[in-house]
């Protein structure tokens, strides 16, 4: 085979790897986009302070969705190395609106609950996602630079502080606790809140490590 014909082949098998990641990319976000569709509908379901709430959430996921969704389309037109590094950014900013949709969507079933049992089994559900987050992070932690190391670990010693806390306040939301259900919901809005407020915060921190590498 002359140097031009493996080129030539190597080019082809580029493009035929390229083209297989954006239709899979093109389907994962049209589902993602269908459980965002989903979650406006339930916020649209509730009523007063909820929905004042949630509304705008589900329209910033929206918004993200429709961006991710426009460069999608667009990635056919670039190329080279610029491809590379556009599909890894997509594929990172998909999992985070997974896992920012999944959250808020567990969050709404927190703030609808009906019953203790099913506040709690909504809250457990959020803490067992943020456990994966956490320990996911802590793997990210370990393999990042020494100099950003020390202030990984400080950023997820605070998370797990508050998860803990959660954790604490789940426990004692018992059926025959005397708190009424919408008094635990008050609790737990401050409590996710500084879950969530740490992880972003870890997040970030990671985040930046990679950029400048």
């Amino acid at each position: 085979m002359t140097e031009e014909a493996a080129t030539a082949t190597t080019a082809t098998d580029n493009a035929s790897r390229k083209e297989e990641v954006i239709r899979r990319l093109e389907r994962e976000v049209a589902e993602l986009g269908e459980r965002i569709q989903a979650f406006q509908n339930r916020v649209k379901e509730t009523a007063g302070e909820t929905r004042t709430r949630f509304r705008p959430v589900a329209e910033r996921l929206r918004a993200n969705w429709q961006a991710m969704r426009a460069t999608v389309e667009r990635l056919r037109t670039v190329v080279g190395e610029v491809s590379s590094a556009v599909i890894a950014d997509l594929e990172q900013g998909r999992d985070r609106l997974k896992s920012e949709l999944a959250s808020i969507r567990t969050e709404l079933e927190i703030e609808t609950a009906e019953t203790k049992a099913a506040y709690r089994d909504a809250l457990q559900a959020q803490l067992d996602t943020w456990r994966g987050r956490i320990d996911e992070l802590r793997v990210q932690a370990d393999l990042a630079e020494m100099e950003a190391r020390d202030e990984l670990t400080r950023l997820l010693d605070d998370v797990e502080r508050a998860y803990r806390a959660a954790q604490s306040h789940l426990d004692q939301a018992g059926d025959h606790t005397a708190e009424t259900l919408e008094t635990l919901r008050r609790g737990t809005r401050q409590i996710l809140g500084d879950v969530e407020a740490a992880l972003e915060a870890a997040a970030k921190k990671l985040s930046e490590g990679r950029q400048r590498h």
